[in-house]
């Protein structure tokens, strides 16, 4: 559980470090942390919707069965919009800082792209965007001065990397298999939770969106295919 609120932790004891606090045990500092500290109630409630979830799949439900408890109905509407508060949760003030700091570093080509992206966010274009350029060109410079100027601002930004080193390089970040729930083994009937978050971010009332690319979101592409190696076919190793 540590894991998923600690970040940049490079041992076990920086996961132990609540507030410049070394804590002797890890139950410790989970109880440190508020998200954590859960209360007999929640953690009862918690439970029960997991059962819920497991009936779900089998076409039951907890009111099937008489005099079971049930979970609490404002935890379930609470997780309904759990992406949506994980999303919103930050500093406005602190981002402010962070994207003037940042904005005012932009080279010419990076302050073209921004004020693309950021005029397709503003108006609702819902445009599809890749940035492609080898290392040290300022990618993910430019990726984390977009992510401030929007959270700043109050909107949903769902950044995402291909590997957890990568996702380390951009603010509040996931590996996308995370995020969307993607298998590392995909086959014929594989399936990822990608419809599920847009419906959650969308919401179920706007129907227009349904019809346009990526719910009519702003998508913002970008890496560096030249770091990856080519495949040859039949090849020994040292090619």
């Amino acid at each position: 559980m540590l894991l998923n609120v600690v970040r940049g932790a490079q041992s076990f004891t920086d996961l132990k470090m609540v507030n410049k606090i070394n804590y002797a045990t890890f139950k410790a500092a989970c109880f440190a942390y508020p998200k954590l500290n859960l209360t007999d109630g929640q953690v009862r409630n918690y439970c029960l919707l997991e059962i819920q979830d497991i009936l779900n799949t089998h076409g039951k439900s907890l009111t099937d069965f008489k005099d079971h408890p049930q979970p609490n109905p404002n935890l379930l509407t609470n997780l309904d919009n759990r992406l949506l508060r994980e999303a919103l949760s930050f500093d406005a003030n602190k981002s402010k800082v962070e994207h003037g700091k940042l904005h005012s570093m932009l080279n010419p080509k990076q302050r073209l792209i921004y004020e693309h992206i950021i005029e397709s966010m503003h108006n609702d274009k819902g445009q599809f965007y890749f940035i492609h350029g080898p290392g040290g060109t300022g990618k993910t410079f430019l990726y984390k001065t977009i992510i401030a100027r929007l959270r700043l601002e109050q909107m949903i930004v769902l950044a995402v990397a291909s590997s957890s080193i990568a996702s380390l390089l951009l603010p509040a970040a996931r590996t996308t298999h995370s995020r969307f729930v993607i298998p590392l083994e995909l086959m014929e009937n594989s399936t990822c939770a990608l419809d599920k978050t847009l419906q959650d971010i969308l919401g179920y009332k706007n129907q227009a969106r349904r019809n346009r690319i990526f719910g009519g979101m702003t998508v913002l592409l970008g890496g560096d295919f030249w770091q990856i190696l080519a495949v040859i076919p039949n090849a020994k190793r040292p090619e």
